[in-house]
């Protein structure tokens, strides 16, 4: 807990020069609600799950 400011700080740094990336998996429109939460219990999303509206 004393050091998070640090390791945020560091963690954003990272973030910035590409050492850490991220994966979304973004699906469009809110007719795509219903399956995304399959998707999920499934395990079949590829990064985070996000829906476009």
């Amino acid at each position: 807990r004393d050091r998070l400011a640090e390791a945020r700080a560091a963690l954003a740094d990272w973030r910035r020069a590409g050492q850490i990336t991220t994966r979304e998996h973004i699906l469009k429109g809110p007719e795509a609600a219903p399956g995304a939460i399959s998707m999920l219990y499934r395990g079949e999303n590829t990064g985070k799950l996000l829906i476009a509206v």
